[in-house]
C-alpha cells in the first residue's frame, strides 16, 4: 500500500483499472481467497472454543482490491437511521438505553402497557451475509455493480483456524465479506432494513409533543447488534419477535 501511494499518476491508475477488471470477472489469486480465523478472548478466559470471539483475517491483496469498492458501502453512512447509535463517534450501547429507559420510567408513571424486548444478535457478522443484504445494500443506495463486484472477489473462499498447535485444515468459507473492510457499514445497513420493518410492522409508542395531533413514535433502537424494541401491546410485541426473527 506505500508503495502504491508513492507511486506515480499513472502507474495507480494503471493498477486501479486492473484490479477493478479482475473484480468483474472475479479473477483473484488462489492466496487471495485464504482466511485466518482467529479465536480471542472475551471478557472472560476460557478454552472452549463457543465462548471466544473468532475474528476473520483476509489477505492484504484482496483488501486493497475490496477498498476500490467500499466507497459504495460508506456512502451510505449519511443516511443511517437515527436510531441507531453503535457505529456512531462518542455514541454507544448507553445512549441507546438512557433512551428507552426513560420511556420505561414514563410508561411505569402513567400506568401505561409498554414492552420493551432486547435481543442481542447471534454471529452477528456471518448473519448479515445472506441474500437479504444484497437486497438492503442496493435499497440503500450502493451501486449493484458495487455489490456484485464484492460478492465475486469473496466467492469460493477457504478458511482455517489459528490454533496453538498451528493452523487447522482448510475448509470451504460459505458465508461472504468476513473479515471484509465494509463490514462496519455492511452491518449498520442491515441493522437499518430490520428498523425499516419494525418500524412498518409494530405498532410502536406514541409520544407527545405538545399538540393534540401528531407526536413521534418510538418503535425501535439500536447500538451495533444490542436492539430494543418499545411495543405498545402485546400483539405488536409478538410481530416485533417475528420480525427479529427473521434478522436475528
Amino acid at each position: 500500500c506505500e508503495l502504491w501511494l508513492a507511486a506515480p499518476e499513472w502507474a495507480q491508475r494503471e493498477l486501479y483499472c486492473t484490479l477493478i477488471e479482475m473484480a468483474r470477472a472475479a479473477l483473484t489469486a488462489r492466496g487471495w481467497k485464504r482466511m485466518y480465523i482467529l479465536l480471542i478472548l472475551k471478557k472472560k478466559h476460557s478454552d472452549l472454543v463457543s465462548k471466544r470471539r473468532d475474528i476473520s483475517v483476509t489477505s492484504q491483496e484482496l483488501k486493497l482490491v475490496e477498498g476500490l469498492l467500499s466507497g459504495g458501502y460508506k456512502a451510505t453512512q449519511v443516511r443511517r437511521a437515527q436510531q441507531q447509535t453503535g457505529w456512531s463517534e462518542a455514541k454507544g450501547p448507553k445512549d441507546t438505553a438512557f433512551q428507552f429507559g426513560l420511556l420505561m420510567d414514563a410508561a411505569h408513571l402513567l400506568r401505561s402497557f409498554a414492552a420493551f424486548p432486547f435481543i442481542d444478535f447471534s454471529k452477528f457478522f456471518p448473519r448479515c451475509q445472506h441474500d437479504l443484504m444484497k437486497e438492503a445494500a442496493v435499497r440503500k443506495g450502493v451501486p449493484k455493480q458495487v455489490v456484485a463486484m464484492t460478492e465475486a472477489i469473496f466467492k469460493d473462499m477457504l478458511a482455517s483456524y489459528a490454533t496453538s498447535h498451528g493452523l487447522t485444515e482448510e475448509v470451504p468459507f460459505t458465508t461472504c465479506n468476513q473479515g471484509a473492510i465494509s463490514s462496519t457499514e455492511r452491518c449498520a445497513i442491515y441493522i437499518d432494513a430490520m428498523i425499516e420493518a419494525c418500524n412498518l410492522a409494530c405498532d410502536g409508542v406514541w409520544l407527545y409533543e405538545g399538540a393534540l395531533t401528531g407526536g413521534r413514535r418510538v418503535t425501535i433502537g439500536a447500538s451495533a447488534d444490542d436492539v430494543i424494541g418499545a411495543l405498545r401491546s402485546w400483539a405488536a410485541a409478538a410481530m416485533f419477535f417475528r420480525m427479529a426473527d427473521g434478522y436475528a
